[in-house]
């Protein structure tokens, strides 16, 4: 997963620098590389050290009581995803 990640990041880097005077506008937007990843161990976060690891919504497994999608669900907190943010 890493490697791919890395891979990805590597070859947008050199795309957009080939156009770096095409992407230079008046544009006020800023850039924004949004990566999503699922089922990171916490060890996996020793090579991304900015990353924070939240489980702030308390679904720790995939299957109930503790877990899954209704455990989601009955907390409301479908509404608020980054599906729903985007």
């Amino acid at each position: 997963m890493f490697a791919f990640l890395t891979l990805l990041a590597g070859l947008g880097m050199t795309a957009s620098q080939t156009e770096r005077g095409l992407a230079q506008t008046a544009d006020p937007r800023p850039n924004i590389l949004f990566i999503l990843a699922d089922d990171m161990r916490a060890s996996d976060l020793k090579y991304m050290p900015k990353t924070q690891y939240p489980h702030n919504h308390h679904v720790w497994v995939n299957v109930p009581p503790s877990g899954g999608f209704w455990n989601f669900y009955d907390q409301g907190l479908e509404n608020s995803t980054v599906a729903t943010w985007l």
